[in-house]
C-alpha cells in the first residue's frame, strides 16, 4: 500500500468522525478516531473536537 493511500483513508475516516460528532454519536466517533494513524490528522480532530478525546 502506498503512503498516500493511507493518508486518503485517514482523511476519509476523519470526515466520518466529523459527521458522527455532528450527529452526537460519540461512541462511534471514538472508535473511528482510534483507527486513524496519521498524527497530524489525529491532532486536527483533537483540536476540532476536544470532547472526543477523554
Amino acid at each position: 500500500m502506498k503512503i498516500s493511500d493511507g493518508l486518503i483513508r485517514d482523511d476519509a475516516v476523519r470526515r466520518i468522525v466529523d459527521l458522527c460528532m455532528t450527529a452526537n454519536d460519540l461512541k462511534t466517533a471514538q472508535i473511528l478516531f482510534r483507527a486513524i494513524h496519521a498524527g497530524w490528522i489525529r491532532e486536527t480532530i483533537q483540536r476540532d473536537h476536544p470532547t472526543l478525546v477523554s
